[in-house]
C-alpha cells in the first residue's frame, strides 16, 4: 500500500512545499496511483501525462516508468530549470544511422539513456541496464530538430538542423508514438518563436550540469576535471582497456584488457614460446605480418569506438 498523505514530509512553517521536498514525496511513495490521486506541490512532474499507457502490457511498462523516475529523480531537479515541466519520461537509445548499422543492439549497453521530455527540451541522463543514472547527460533543444519522422517499423527519427538523424531504438514500442507525436507539436511551437542557436545536442557537465562546448579539460563553470575524447582514444591505442579505465567503464575496460591478453598469449607469446622450450620450425613470414593485421585492425577499432563514444558526453576524468 502507498504511504498516506501525514507520511509525506512537509515544509518548515507548512509553507509551499519547493522542488525538494517534492522530490522527498516521490521517493516515499509507493503506488502510481498515489501521484495520481493527490497533487504535490511544487513538483515539476506532470504526472497524468507521465503515466499514461493504454493496450497490452500498459501496467507492466507504468511500472518501470515509475521505478525509473524515482532512481533518475535526485539528479533531475538539479538539472531542471526554474518552472521547466516534464511531461514525459522512457529510456531507450538516440542513435545515428551509422551507429544503428555497425553497432545495433551494443548499443543498449553503451549508450542506454533515460529520455525525459519537457517543455524546453528533450534530456538524455546515462543509466545501465539496472536503470541507475550513471555520468553523462546531454540536452536537445526543440529548437535544434528540423524534422520529426515515422520510420516503416514505427519507431520515431529525429532529423537535426545540423543535418544529423537520430534513431530512437530500444524504446517500448507503444512510447514511440507518444514521442513521434510530443515532438512533432514542441517542434512546431518552437518554430515560432524558439531560439535558433542549437542545431543538435549539447553536453552538460556532469556535475553543475551548465552547457559545456567542445570537451575542455576542465568545466568553465565548476572547474570539474572531464575526461577528454582524444586521451581515452589515444590510451586505448596503446593498449586497448586503459581508454575506458580512464573513462570510467570499468567493466569494458576489464573485457577489452583480457580480449587483448587471449591475442597477446594466442598470437605472440604462444608460438615464440614453443619455439624456445619445444623446438621446431619457428612461425613464418606470412604468419607474422597476418597477426600484425590482426593486432592493427582490433586496436585502432577500439581505439576508434572508444573515442567515439568519449564524445557522447561529458564524462569526470577517472584516472
Amino acid at each position: 500500500m502507498g504511504r498516506t498523505d501525514a507520511a509525506w514530509p512537509t515544509s518548515p512553517g507548512g509553507s509551499r512545499p519547493d522542488i525538494e521536498y517534492a522530490s522527498e514525496k516521490l521517493r516515499v511513495t509507493h503506488r502510481i496511483e498515489d501521484l495520481l490521486e493527490k497533487e504535490i506541490k511544487g513538483s515539476p512532474y506532470e504526472f497524468k501525462t507521465m503515466f499514461m499507457a493504454e493496450g497490452w502490457g500498459a501496467h507492466h511498462r507504468l511500472l518501470k516508468r515509475f521505478r525509473l523516475l524515482k532512481a533518475i529523480d535526485p539528479r533531475l531537479i538539479r538539472i531542471l530549470r526554474p518552472d521547466e515541466r516534464v511531461h514525459f519520461l522512457t529510456y531507450g537509445s538516440a542513435l545515428s544511422t551509422a551507429e544503428k548499422i555497425f553497432i545495433g543492439w551494443a548499443a543498449y549497453f553503451l549508450d542506454l539513456r533515460a529520455m525525459v521530455f519537457t517543455s524546453d527540451r528533450v534530456l538524455f541522463i546515462q543509466i545501465n541496464t539496472r536503470k541507475q543514472p550513471l555520468d553523462l547527460v546531454t540536452q536537445l533543444a526543440y529548437s535544434a530538430i528540423a524534422e520529426v519522422q515515422s520510420t516503416e517499423d514505427g519507431s520515431c527519427r529525429l532529423v537535426l538542423r545540423n543535418g544529423r538523424k537520430l534513431n530512437f531504438s530500444h524504446m517500448p514500442r507503444p512510447d514511440h508514438k507518444f514521442a513521434h507525436d510530443f515532438l512533432t507539436d514542441a517542434v512546431k511551437r518552437a518554430g515560432a518563436g524558439g531560439d535558433k542557436a542549437a542545431t543538435a545536442e549539447e553536453e552538460l557537465c556532469p556535475k553543475c550540469f551548465k552547457i559545456v562546448k567542445d570537451f575542455p579539460p576542465n568545466c568553465p563553470e565548476c572547474k570539474a576535471v572531464l575526461a577528454r575524447p582524444f586521451v581515452a582514444g589515444l590510451r586505448t591505442f596503446l593498449f586497448p582497456g586503459l581508454g575506458n579505465w580512464y573513462l570510467g567503464h570499468r567493466g569494458y575496460a576489464v573485457v577489452e584488457l583480457l580480449i587483448t591478453a587471449v591475442l597477446w598469449l594466442g598470437l605472440v607469446i604462444r608460438p615464440l614460446s614453443r619455439l624456445l622450450f619445444v623446438g621446431g620450425e619457428p612461425p613464418t613470414r606470412v604468419y607474422w605480418y597476418a597477426t600484425v593485421i590482426v593486432f592493427a585492425v582490433f586496436y585502432v577499432g577500439v581505439a576508434a569506438i572508444t573515442y567515439h563514444y568519449s564524445r557522447k558526453g561529458l564524462r569526470p576524468a577517472a584516472g
